[in-house]
C-alpha cells in the first residue's frame, strides 16, 4: 500500500493535508516497511479515521483484520489485532510504550512520529509478520494483492452511515426533521436499515452510549441539533458551542454532563462521567485528545443569552439549561433561580449582616450567607455534581455592587481546582472563600430594556455571549433556512405552504416588520417570535381562535411595544406596520387625522391660530378585525421588491 494509493479518499486527504513533511515522509516509510513484513493484504477505510488491512472477501463489510492505521491531523499509528479474526500468535515481549486498547483487542502504537519511533516500529513489523505468515498459512490472506484497495471497493458501496447522512440531507442545513423521518428517507434512499442510524448518534446535544465515549469519533460524527424534540441538521461544517450530557432512557435518571464544545472543537471532556456510561468501548481509542487534556477538570460554563425581547431566553433556561441541574442531591436542589434588579446587592447575592429577632424582641446581628455563597457551599460539597445559578435580567443590576471582589473569582480558570485557582477573604466573615469549579452561571438580557454595550466592562469578558434573535421559522410548518433572505425572492405564492390564520401567513408577517424595525431602530429591538407562538398554539382549537389569539397579540403587546420603542413616532410605526402603503383606511392599524376624520386644527383653535408642527394620530380599532389589514403588512413591500427585482 502506498501514499498515493490513499488520497483519494477525503477523510484521509483532509488530515494528511495538516501533516508536516517529515510527518508523510515517516508515514510512507512505515508504509514500505508493512509491506516488505506482511507480503499481499487487503486494505479499506472504516469509521471516520482507520484504516483497516487484512482480509475483505467481497460481500464481507466486515472483513478480516491484520492491523488498522489510525490517523488524525497531527499524527497516525497502528492497532495490532489481538483476537482471532485472525490466527493469534505468541508475540513478543510488549515493551511499555504499547498499550492494549480498553476493549482488550488491539495493541496500540500510536504516534509514530516521536522519539520512540524505532522501538514501537521493530515491535510492530516483527509481530505483524509472524502474523501475516500464519494467516497466510490457512489462506486467510490474499495472494495478489500488495496493499492495495479491492477492486470491488467503491466509494458509493463503503460510505460510511454518517457519509450516507450528510450525503442525503445535503443542501437542507437548518431544516428540522424527526428520528422517523430521518430513518424513512435514509431507508429509502440510502439503504440504511431503519434503526441502524439513530440521530441522537449524530447529536452534538443528544450524547449516546453507542458512540463509545470516544470524543474524537463523537466530535466528528456530529451534525445534528436537538431543538424543541427535533433533529435540526447543522452540516459536517458547523461550529457547535455547548455543553455535551447523556440523556438517559429512564424518566428517573439523572441527566450526565460529559463535556462541552467550544466553536466547533471539544474542548474539555470528564473521562470519568463517560467511562461510567459504558462498560466497554466498541472501538480503540483515537489519540486526538492527549492524556494531559484528558485529565483536566471541566471548566466551569459563563454564559448570557442575549437578545430582544419574546426571542426564548428565559425559555431556553428552562429546557435546555435547567433540565441538566434537576433533581436533587442530599435533599437540596443542585439550582438557584434569581432576578437582578437596580435595589439588588451585595448583601443579598454574597453575605451581609441581618438583624433578627429572638423570642424575646432582642435584636442580634448575624452575618449570613448570600444565594451565591449558599449555591457555592453546596456545590463544593459535592464536586461530583454539577450546580448552577440562574441569573435573569443580569443587565437590570448594578455588577460592581452586586458581585463586588468576587468579580475575579468566576472566571472558569480562577475556581477552585482550576489552573489558576484563588481564593479572597470576604469582608464581612473574614472566612476565605473560592467558586467551585463545578459550579455554572447563566444569565439572561433583554437588549431592549439597556444594550449590551452598557454592561459592565469586567463582567462581559468573563462570560461568553450567546444572542438569541426571533426566528420566524419557529410561525411555520416547517424551517427554512435564512428564511428572512428568501422572503423578497420568491412570489408570495411560494409561501403559501407556510402556516397561516385566516390566510395570514405568520412568518412573512414577523419577518417582514422585523426587516422594518431594523432599518428604523436596530436589530436589537426587533419583535420577537414568542408574542405570536400563542397564535400558532391556538390554531388548534380552530382558525377563529387563532386569528383571535393575533388580535390580542397586536392589540395587547405589539403596538404598545412599538409605541414604547419608537416613543410614540406614530409615522414609524405606521411604516412598521405597512400602513403607509395600504390603499384602504379601514385597514390601516393607525391612521392619521384626515384618515380617521378628526376635526381638523383650525376646527380647534381658530382660523387665526399660527400653522401646527405635529401631525395627530388615531389607534384604528375596526383594523384589527380585519384579515387584509394583517396581510397589507407584507403583502405590499413583497410585491414592490419583487418588481424590483426583475
Amino acid at each position: 500500500m502506498k501514499t498515493e494509493d490513499l488520497l483519494f479518499n477525503e477523510k484521509f486527504n483532509r488530515c494528511y493535508g495538516c501533516w508536516s513533511e517529515d510527518t508523510r515522509q515517516r508515514f510512507s516509510n512505515v508504509l514500505e516497511h508493512i509491506s516488505a513484513a506482511c507480503g499481499e493484504y487487503d486494505a479499506w477505510f472504516v469509521h471516520i479515521d482507520q484504516i483497516r488491512c487484512g482480509h475483505r472477501q467481497e460481500g464481507n463489510s466486515k472483513g478480516k483484520n491484520l492491523f488498522m492505521i489510525y490517523f488524525n491531523q497531527s499524527a497516525f499509528g497502528i492497532g495490532i489485532c489481538r483476537n482471532q479474526k485472525l490466527p493469534d500468535v505468541e508475540l513478543s515481549e510488549v515493551p511499555s510504550i504499547v498499550k492494549v486498547s480498553r476493549d482488550g483487542k488491539y495493541y496500540e502504537i500510536y504516534n509514530l512520529i516521536d522519539e520512540d519511533f524505532d522501538e514501537k516500529l521493530f515491535f510492530a513489523l516483527s509481530n505483524l509478520a509472524m502474523k501475516a505468515d500464519s494467516a497466510r498459512d490457512l489462506q486467510r490472506l490474499p495472494v495478489t494483492r500488495l496493499g492495495q484497495l479491492p477492486e470491488h471497493y467503491s466509494l458509493e458501496n463503503n460510505m460510511t452511515i454518517l457519509e450516507k447522512i450528510i450525503q442525503e440531507f445535503e443542501g437542507e442545513e437548518g431544516g428540522r426533521f424527526t428520528s422517523i423521518e430521518i430513518e424513512t428517507r435514509l431507508f429509502n434512499n440510502q439503504s440504511v436499515k431503519r434503526q441502524s442510524a439513530p440521530p441522537r448518534d449524530y447529536c452534538y446535544n443528544r450524547y449516546n452510549v453507542d458512540l463509545s465515549n470516544n470524543p474524537d469519533t463523537f466530535s466528528r460524527r456530529a451534525i445534528f441539533e436537538l431543538i424543541d424534540e427535533e433533529y435540526c441538521y447543522r452540516g459536517s461544517q458547523y461550529s457547535f458551542t455547548g455543553d455535551i450530557t447523556h440523556n438517559p432512557k429512564g424518566k428517573d435518571e439523572i441527566t450526565k454532563l460529559i463535556g462541552r464544545w467550544q466553536d466547533g472543537v471539544i474542548t474539555e471532556w470528564n473521562p470519568s462521567v463517560a467511562d461510567a456510561l459504558s462498560d466497554s468501548l466498541t472501538y480503540p481509542n483515537s489519540p486526538l485528545l492527549s492524556d494531559e487534556a484528558l485529565e483536566l477538570p471541566m471548566l466551569a460554563t459563563n454564559r448570557i443569552y442575549f437578545g430582544p425581547p419574546g426571542t426564548g431566553k428565559t425559555h431556553i433556561l428552562q429546557t435546555e439549561v435547567l433540565a441538566k441541574y434537576q433533581g436533587e442531591t442530599d435533599g437540596h436542589q443542585r439550582y438557584r433561580f434569581v432576578t437582578f434588579h437596580p435595589s439588588y446587592s451585595y448583601e443579598e447575592f454574597v453575605e451581609g449582616i441581618r438583624a433578627e429577632t429572638n423570642d424575646k424582641e432582642q435584636i442580634s446581628y448575624e452575618v449570613k450567607g448570600g444565594i451565591f455563597r449558599q449555591l457555592c457551599k453546596q456545590a463544593e460539597s459535592n464536586p461530583e455534581r454539577r450546580y448552577a445559578l440562574i441569573i435573569d435580567e443580569i443587565n437590570r443590576g448594578n455588577m460592581a455592587k452586586i458581585f463586588g471582589e468576587l468579580i475575579t473569582l468566576i472566571e472558569p480558570d480562577k475556581r477552585l481546582g482550576a489552573e489558576h485557582e484563588l481564593r479572597l477573604t470576604l469582608p464581612y466573615s473574614g472566612d476565605s472563600f473560592g467558586v467551585p469549579s463545578n459550579l455554572d452561571i447563566y444569565g439572561t438580557m433583554n437588549t431592549a430594556d439597556r444594550s449590551l454595550a452598557l454592561m459592565d466592562t469586567a463582567l462581559r469578558r468573563r462570560f461568553e455571549f450567546r444572542e438569541m434573535l426571533a426566528d420566524p421559522c419557529l410561525l411555520g410548518k416547517s424551517e427554512l433556512q435564512q428564511y428572512r433572505d428568501e422572503v423578497f425572492k420568491s412570489p408570495l405564492t411560494a409561501h403559501s405552504n407556510d402556516l397561516e390564520v385566516e390566510g395570514i401567513n405568520l412568518r412573512l408577517l414577523l419577518t417582514v416588520m422585523n426587516l422594518r424595525i431594523e432599518r428604523l431602530y436596530d436589530r436589537d429591538h426587533t419583535l420577537g417570535h414568542a408574542f405570536l407562538l400563542p397564535v400558532k398554539k391556538a390554531l388548534s382549537q380552530g382558525e377563529q381562535a387563532g386569528f383571535s389569539a393575533l388580535q390580542h397579540a397586536f392589540e395587547g403587546k405589539i403596538i404598545p411595544l412599538l409605541e414604547e420603542y419608537f416613543f410614540e413616532d406614530w409615522d414609524k410605526i405606521r411604516q412598521v406596520l405597512g400602513d403607509v402603503q395600504k390603499g384602504t383606511t379601514k385597514d390601516k392599524f393607525i391612521q392619521t387625522e384626515e384618515e380617521a376624520n378628526l376635526p381638523d386644527y383650525q376646527a380647534l383653535f381658530g382660523r387665526d391660530a399660527p400653522a401646527r408642527r405635529l401631525s395627530n394620530y388615531q389607534k384604528n380599532a375596526v383594523a384589527l378585525t380585519r384579515v387584509d389589514a394583517f396581510v397589507g403588512i407584507y403583502s405590499t413591500a413583497c410585491k414592490l421588491s419583487q418588481v424590483a427585482a426583475a
